[in-house]
């Protein structure tokens, strides 16, 4: 299991000072919200640029979090929709990567 980025005791702060509502699964928590332009290159002249985001929370927020499931997010703006990429868990947070719908 990797390193945890941040102590247990700093999350909840960080949260509830920094924090952006989303949802997974019927459940909302506050999450830490980095957006990021991607650029996937794959064979010859593939290429493939878009955004996603990266929210991360406290690493029981979402326990039935999984790749393809619908989210929400009030980021940018609130209800923006959005689908699960992928989920990383260290020992602190869960990292989940969500792409616009």
């Amino acid at each position: 299991m990797p390193l945890p980025l941040y102590r247990k005791a700093d999350i909840q702060p960080m949260l509830d000072e920094f924090g952006v509502p989303v949802t997974i699964g019927g459940v909302t928590a506050k999450c830490i919200v980095n957006d990021s332009d991607e650029e996937i290159a794959s064979g010859a002249n593939a290429l493939l640029i878009g955004r996603a985001i990266v929210s991360r929370a406290d690493r029981d927020a979402f326990p039935a979090a999984a790749q393809g499931a619908a989210a929400a997010a009030d980021y940018p703006a609130p209800g923006t929709a959005y689908t699960v990429v992928s989920v990383r868990r260290d020992i602190n947070t869960v990292a989940i990567t969500l792409a616009k719908v």
